[in-house]
């Protein structure tokens, strides 16, 4: 156990010179020292010795001040654009599960100082790292082999996206380093403290305010994305990050995709007065609320994880950027679920919690369907009336849903804490609604009576016309060279915005 380390460290490259670090438990700094560039003494939130390196690496510093309780001023700054209205607090610090303290040797170059990883997932891992050349901590993000079947197209559009998308509640990528080996590719993005699945697992739990403020910025972030006709298509806690200060950042868009508006759609259902209408300078809500923009496309049909999924998508239906809706009213619920007010457990895990989602699912169809997600959903939502499923196109379908147990529903209010107030009921009920058609608009759910005390979070820009990613993702040949040839051309033009 290390009590002190005294080190120095040259500041030709810009990194933090150490020159006092006091362990807690083997594990935790107190303290540490910075260089003249960086002001004053620090308090990180998490930190870690590389003893075979001898370095030291810290995540989401901030300013060290005289009582802890002060670190709340930090939370009103009124530069930033989208500064909250109300007192928050931090969220309890998220226990750190790296998949290694060793740092991985990825070609990166030296701009990046590697630290350890962070996790792994199907197509690579991702590993914190400190920037040399802008003084600030990154993730960069390895994919293994972009030449796997399917791969090169899900890269393809999280690069391509991410590129061109600009919003404070969307995650930013910062580089996107040279291929010496063609297989791999290496994204560098905004590095937060943690995401929506370990804040709602946290034993702590979340005040109100706490959980207004991630659903605030959850539910804006989405209107941007609606904005430019991008459905997420996987939006779920895991794919939110967040900052102890409560700032969401959607992140994973290797699922989403850029689709036109519907031709056959009437025009002034289309672009005039829509999410756009908002004016960004005061942040006043519209008059008269346009009607929301519905896209549709030949769309792939394996979506969503399954506990975020929306009917339409479950039956194989035509969908649109409504699925995106009822997945976060189903991560607001959650949010809602892990209040610690009132002298309440905080409860985790999903709202509806399937063990399949036929005939999505691989699973053997059966005629028992107690349990899969659609009767999760028909538990709470109820099943719904003649009335709705005239509305879907498809015999099939119909006497699919009709073939399960009649029932009313036990109502969201019943999963649903009374400090997520009424207003956060009623949210929920206008978005996790069966009908895609029935449920409320991004839009509509970013001025919500909820959401009043933090009307400053709504205030982050949007944009109204479909967004341009210079190539159409749907006349690319299905073939890895194509999509990968495409690929290098986004992150050439990428590098070549930042030069």
């Amino acid at each position: 156990e290390i009590e002190t380390l005294d080190t120095s460290a040259s500041d030709d490259d810009h990194l933090p010179v150490v020159r006092s670090v006091r362990w807690a438990s083997g594990a935790k700094v107190v303290e540490f020292g910075m260089s003249a560039d960086f002001g004053d003494w620090m308090s990180p939130l998490s930190a870690y010795f590389d003893p075979p390196r001898g370095v030291v690496f810290f995540t989401g510093c901030l300013p060290s001040l005289p009582d802890e309780s002060d670190y709340d001023l930090l939370l009103h700054d009124e530069s930033s654009e989208a500064f909250e209205d109300e007192h928050v607090g931090l969220l309890p610090e998220s226990p750190s599960t790296p998949t290694s303290q060793l740092a991985p040797t990825w070609p990166v170059g030296q701009r990046y100082l590697l630290g350890r990883l962070l996790g792994s997932g199907s197509y690579g891992s991702v590993c914190e790292a400190w920037d040399r050349k802008c003084c600030r901590h990154v993730a960069v993000k390895q994919i293994e082999d972009i030449r796997r079947d399917g791969v090169h197209r899900r890269i393809l559009r999280e690069v391509a996206l991410l590129s061109h998308l600009q919003h404070p509640n969307i995650v930013k990528i910062y580089d996107l380093p040279e291929r010496p080996d063609p297989r791999r590719v290496y994204i560098v993005m905004e590095r937060c403290d943690t995401d929506l699945s370990q804040v709602c697992s946290h034993a702590c739990g979340l005040s109100f305010p706490q959980a207004r403020k991630l659903a605030c910025g959850l539910v804006v972030g989405c209107r941007y994305l609606h904005s430019v006709g991008v459905y997420h298509r996987d939006l779920k806690p895991a794919n939110c990050l967040a900052d102890r200060d409560c700032t969401l950042k959607i992140c994973d868009f290797n699922l989403a995709r850029s689709v036109e508006v519907d031709k056959d759609k009437d025009e002034t259902d289309s672009l005039e007065g829509d999410e756009g209408e908002e004016n960004d300078d005061n942040g006043e809500t519209p008059v008269k609320l346009a009607k929301p923009r519905r896209f549709q496309r030949a769309l792939s049909v394996q979506v969503a994880t399954r506990p975020y999924r929306a009917p339409e998508v479950i039956l194989t239906l035509k969908y649109t950027e409504a699925m995106d809706v009822w997945a976060a009213g189903c991560i607001i619920a959650e949010l809602f679920m892990a209040l610690n007010t009132g002298g309440r457990i905080p409860q985790s895990g999903p709202l509806f919690r399937g063990h399949e989602s036929y005939p999505l699912s691989q699973d053997t169809y059966s005629l028992d369907r107690t349990g899969d997600q659609l009767d999760r959903i028909f538990d709470v939502l109820g099943t719904p009336s003649d009335e709705e499923l005239d509305t879907i196109p498809y015999e099939g379908v119909r006497q699919h849903v009709r073939a399960y147990t009649d029932r009313i529903g036990t109502g969201l209010r019943r999963r649903i804490p009374v400090e997520a107030t009424q207003a956060g009921l009623h949210l929920l009920e206008g978005m996790v609604v069966f009908l895609h058609e029935k449920r409320m608009s991004m839009q509509e759910a970013v001025v919500h009576q909820l959401f009043e005390p933090v009307q400053g979070l709504q205030r982050a820009s949007i944009v109204s016309g479909h967004l341009d990613l210079g190539f159409d993702e749907s006349s690319l040949p299905r073939t890895a060279t194509a999509n990968i040839d495409q690929l290098q051309k986004e992150i050439d033009s990428f590098r070549c915005m930042q030069d």
